[in-house]
């Protein structure tokens, strides 16, 4: 094989290896979105007294 094969054979693995890893990065991130959202709107609804959804007043 020569160098050029040998160096598509790994730019093609890097590839794949970054897509995996970015496609998994995206659903861990959105868990922890999905898991943080509920607790990040209840402080903000208890620091400024306003509900973050509808904007109204306690």
């Amino acid at each position: 094989m020569s160098i050029v094969t040998n160096g598509i054979y790994m730019l093609i693995c890097m590839l794949i290896g970054y897509g995996l890893g970015r496609r998994i990065g995206i659903k861990e991130g959105e868990k922890k979105g999905l898991l943080i959202a509920p607790l990040e709107l209840r402080k903000d609804m208890l620091t400024t007294g306003k509900c973050p959804i509808c904007d109204r007043y306690n």
